[in-house]
């Protein structure tokens, strides 16, 4: 079934696709959640590239987007 971003909030992740600087678009994370892996579409608040295999936590969630925000841990 459907996860609801909001539960994300606070996971840790890895990036698998390059989430870019703030502004340029987004990248995707991998997520565990309720035990099931999941992709998520990811954008950052930072000016540096965060690159695939980081590890990042979730700031916040964009449900209408679908989208989760995230930072380097």
């Amino acid at each position: 079934g459907n996860v609801r971003l909001g539960s994300t909030l606070g996971e840790r992740g890895t990036v698998y696709v390059a989430v870019p600087p703030s502004g340029d678009g987004s990248g995707r994370v991998t997520l565990v959640v309720g035990g099931k892996q999941r992709e998520f579409n990811a954008t950052q608040d930072g000016d540096m590239m965060i690159p695939s295999r980081a590890r990042v936590k979730v700031l916040g969630v964009d449900e209408a987007g679908n989208t989760a925000k995230v930072e380097v841990v």
